[in-house]
């Protein structure tokens, strides 16, 4: 299945929204600790920003998952015209359910429920 270009803020802000979410929620909710790094790298080519990416899930009974990445982008002004992401990694498996905890009240949840 080949994937279309993000071209345009609304179809970039769709697509932030559809991975940042999810994380939120388990994050919030379910106790999934979750950890985002960059980090720059220097390019030959005037006008291109390399980087490389982890993401850490941590579940409530400590597995954790790890995701890398790196990205290449191209600038146009202040303008990204051109993106890509290589060289995906990912070191452990994937977190189940039984690493969330969806049974613990949430503390946005009890702040609401109480009485006046």
């Amino acid at each position: 299945m080949a994937t279309r270009p993000l071209v345009g803020k609304a179809r970039v802000l769709h697509a932030l929204f559809n991975f940042l979410v999810p994380l939120h929620v388990m994050a919030e909710i379910g106790g999934l600790a979750v950890t985002l790094r960059y980090s720059t790298l220097h390019s030959d080519k005037r006008g291109e920003q390399h980087a490389e990416w982890s993401l850490d899930l941590i579940g409530i009974l400590g597995k954790r998952v790890t995701l890398h990445w790196s990205s290449a982008r191209r600038w146009k002004d202040a303008h990204v015209v051109y993106e890509r992401h290589y060289e995906h990694r990912q070191l452990g498996e994937p977190l189940t359910i039984i690493d969330l905890d969806f049974s613990a009240p949430s503390p946005r949840l009890e702040i609401t429920a109480r009485p006046s």
